[in-house]
């Protein structure tokens, strides 16, 4: 990872599963956003050169300065950039009624969305940090409006009690560094996120995180502090037993180990796509290395 120590040899191979991770998207990169997600200390200047090689090679391919190893998804990259901010814009007014309801200390656009490359018809899939001890009310204010946005998907909620991620790979590390806080309560969320989880840095360790930027958002604080003083009267620990219960009614058969429902965390990832794309992953991977 960030500390092994950059060799020619190891570089061309860390460029490799760089490029074969967003493989697994149909994706490319360009040579900053290989410089940003390699997992090995180096510059923009030696990857460059071991690009060069690759491509001389016929193991990548490359078009107006996106690299992919297969040529398709340098157009399917071309086609999906760009779509992630007519997204965003599109949906903003909903995002900023999100970050004003009760008890909602932090919201983080991810995945697809957050990487910069959706597709049009992908719903945004939203990180929600709650006040503690006060989630499954948060909660409940949450999934009656997803009722009227229906292309809002907030399927993970923390509380400011568990910043901390269990869950340490590459996978979870680009998600981390992909993510767009909404607000600036959010921004300031996002860097107490990067102190407490510090081995995303072994995994990036040329990432800036200096140069995230939030999307600014109102901020209802009046109106907020009202709200969350009448809704302090509901029951939290009611709420989170009548809302575990549900979900688990709902959706029991499809249990994973990254389903998570407990006081601090509700983390619905039923699909298990974590698990799927690291799967693709190790298998593109396993094939592009033969060719070294």
């Amino acid at each position: 990872m960030g500390n092994m120590r950059c060799t020619f040899s190891n570089l061309k191979v860390e460029v490799v599963k760089t490029l074969a991770y967003s493989a697994v998207f149909g994706l490319g990169l360009k040579i900053e956003e290989i410089h940003k997600y390699i997992s090995i200390r180096t510059d923009v200047e030696k990857i460059m050169e071991v690009l060069e090689i690759l491509k001389n090679k016929g193991i990548i391919f490359e078009e107006r300065g996106v690299y992919a190893l297969d040529r398709r998804f340098i157009k399917c990259t071309f086609i999906r950039k760009g779509k992630s901010c007519s997204i965003v814009e599109k949906n903003k007014h909903k995002l900023a009624v999100l970050f004003n309801l009760p008890f909602v200390r932090g919201i983080f656009i991810t995945g697809s969305v957050a990487a910069g490359y959706p597709n049009l018809s992908d719903d945004i899939d939203i990180l929600i940090i709650c006040k503690s001890k006060r989630l499954y009310t948060c909660r409940l204010f949450v999934m009656l409006l997803v009722k009227i946005f229906k292309d809002i998907c907030p399927n993970y909620l923390l509380s400011e009690e568990a910043l901390t991620f269990n869950l340490r790979d590459y996978y979870v590390a680009r998600e981390i560094s992909q993510m767009i806080p909404i607000g600036e309560d959010s921004r300031r969320i996002y860097e107490d996120i990067l102190r407490k989880n510090g081995w995303v840095k072994e995994y990036l360790p040329n990432y800036d995180f200096k140069t995230v930027r939030h999307l600014h958002v109102p901020n209802l604080k009046m109106l907020k502090t009202l709200a969350e003083f009448l809704s302090s009267l509901l029951p939290e620990r009611l709420l989170y037993t009548l809302q575990k219960m549900l979900f688990l009614r709902k959706y029991g058969k499809y249990m994973n180990d990254e389903v998570v429902i407990d006081v601090d965390v509700f983390k619905a990832h039923i699909s298990s796509n974590r698990r799927k794309i690291m799967e693709n992953y190790q298998r593109i991977l396993r094939e592009v290395l033969s060719l070294l």
